[in-house]
């Protein structure tokens, strides 16, 4: 858990990752209640799948969040993870790839260490990919989600 958050009457069964304190789908109306459900259960699925590698790395987040589809970007970090973005639908409504999103966090949590594009950077955003690739390969899908098949797909 980040320092400073503490979590009352937490169930640990509700919350696949305690690295990362928040986890917030975008509003949608309650006709839409099934693409909220989709959307919030692809975001925790995110997130218990990359706990190994943000344990591996000291890593945490306050707020991991989904945002709308745009023209400009399909994650982003502020402030050393305070705050993680992550687009989950295409503009046309079309649910983006699970790894592919897995891969956009995996950059994402490398600005938590490195902010810049620099060579730094990449050779970090590397290392958390082939963590994740190695954890892909031996079929870990992160805890409560073992239940989906062995992968959760969109």
């Amino acid at each position: 858990m980040p320092i400073n958050i503490l979590r009352l009457n937490h169930a640990p069964s509700s919350h696949p990752n305690n690295l990362i304190a928040f986890i917030k789908p975008l509003p949608r109306p309650a006709a839409l209640s099934t693409e909220q459900s989709h959307a919030d259960t692809f975001l925790r699925a995110i997130a218990a799948q990359c706990l190994p590698v943000m344990k591996r790395h000291h890593l945490s987040i306050t707020s991991l969040e989904e945002h709308e589809p745009n023209r400009e970007f399909i994650g982003r970090n502020f402030n050393n993870g305070e705050v993680i973005q992550l687009v989950l639908q295409r503009r046309d409504g079309s649910w983006m790839s699970f790894r592919q999103v897995q891969m956009v966090m995996m950059h994402e949590l490398a600005h938590n260490v490195q902010m810049n594009h620099g060579r730094a950077f990449w050779a970090e955003r590397n290392q958390f990919a082939a963590e994740m690739k190695a954890l892909w390969e031996r079929g870990y899908t992160g805890r409560g989600f073992g239940v989906l098949g062995g992968s959760w797909t969109v």
